[in-house]
């Protein structure tokens, strides 16, 4: 949707008409009060490929109003609406590393399971249809943790969804089969499949082999969502630290590149900064340690 839009705005722009089809697919999109798949960035560039449009003025006043419904008290607006399924899975994790007792994690995955989509899958917030390997990779282990008995049936069809997902070089993309791989995505379903049993190894061997393809020999990988370089070093570290490993294996490199790149790259005043030379920041060193 938001490559239509921008092809809309640019028709625009050179003074074309955009195809009717493309515009009725972008006018689906707009319901009072609701933002498609809660996401403001893509709501905005939509009202905006459909402002020159003739015929939409009632559309374009409704979507605006969605919009504002949604501004911040400093006059901003984000550009989703909430992560609220992401952040509690990755507080499901937390809690439990944190010493959390087991109904307090219990609970949290008992909320889960009512966000689980069809296919298996989880999106990052309620009212979101496509589903994506970070929120899911966190779902699966936070149900582990909580009991892999008890939820034994929603772990196998998320765990289907993922395998589903796996490119023949043993990456992950985000979203889509087919999509270009991620090494964040691909260190999240390793440390999903990591709380299975050995039946699953294979998986996450080949996810490891395309993390060691993948990382830079500083220890970092490409750049992902977030604007730490350490986000995937960590996770990537976390799921191969949960096997045996062997000398010159790809999870022994992954670890050696890793802490190399911490033990060069940590400040003065012992925390880490997004990107080397940057001023030390909490979550980049919560990552690093």
């Amino acid at each position: 949707m938001q490559v239509t839009a921008g092809k809309t705005i640019f028709a625009h722009a050179r003074g074309h008409h955009p195809p009717d089809g493309d515009l009725e697919l972008l006018a689906s999109t707009q319901r009072p009060g609701v933002v498609w798949e809660a996401n403001l960035l893509i709501h905005l560039s939509v009202l905006h490929a459909l402002l020159p449009v003739p015929g939409h003025s009632a559309l374009l006043t409704q979507g605006v109003r969605t919009a504002l419904q949604h501004q911040r008290p400093d006059g901003g607006i984000p550009f989703i609406r909430d992560e609220d399924t992401w952040v509690t899975a990755t507080a499901g994790t937390a809690l439990h590393a944190a010493g959390a007792t087991a109904p307090v994690v219990d609970l949290i995955a008992r909320r889960l399971v009512t966000l689980q989509h069809p296919g298996g899958g989880w999106s990052y917030t309620d009212g979101v249809q496509l589903t994506d390997v970070d929120c899911t990779s966190v779902a699966i282990e936070v149900l582990h943790l909580a009991g892999p008995r008890t939820y034994r049936a929603p772990i196998r069809r998320a765990l289907g969804s993922l395998r589903a997902l796996q490119d023949k070089e043993g990456g992950f993309p985000a979203y889509l089969a087919g999509a270009p791989s991620e090494a964040c995505m691909t260190a999240a379903a390793a440390n999903a499949y990591s709380t299975q049993n050995p039946s699953l190894h294979h998986e996450v061997d080949r996810a490891f082999g395309y993390l060691d393809s993948q990382q830079r020999l500083d220890g970092s990988f490409p750049p992902d969502w977030s604007s730490s370089r350490l986000h995937t070093v960590c996770r990537a570290v976390l799921a191969t630290a949960r096997h045996p490993r062997t000398p010159h294996s790809p999870a022994q490199r992954i670890i050696s590149r890793a802490l190399n790149l911490l033990a060069n790259s940590q400040s003065t005043d012992g925390g880490w900064g997004q990107q080397g030379g940057n001023p030390s920041d909490a979550l980049s060193t919560a990552y690093a340690l």
